[in-house]
């Protein structure tokens, strides 16, 4: 589903520098959400994130990063330890 809310995302970089953001969910499925932020993060980091609009929080598995502009990154992310989106908010 199509959505336009706030995420705050929260992981460990390649030096394991905590690193936090506020990202923009673009799209939201049972199973993870795609986000666009002004950063990369790599593949396979596991981020935290916490988004209220979309009564979403807890853990998720970066699977794709591409540069989608000069200062922005959409970025996939896969759901784990069992985290799932029920629908409960409205779209956009």
């Amino acid at each position: 589903m199509t959505v336009e809310r706030k995420v705050r995302l929260h992981w460990k970089d390649q030096d394991g520098l905590l690193k936090s953001t506020m990202a923009k969910a673009k799209d939201v499925s049972s199973r993870g959400l795609r986000v666009e932020l002004d950063r990369a993060i790599a593949l396979e980091t596991l981020v935290n994130l916490e988004c209220r609009e979309l009564k979403v929080a807890g853990v998720a598995v970066v699977r794709h990063c591409r540069r989608s502009s000069v200062n922005h990154y959409t970025v996939g992310l896969e759901f784990a330890g069992g985290l799932e989106w029920r629908g409960s908010a409205s779209p956009t």
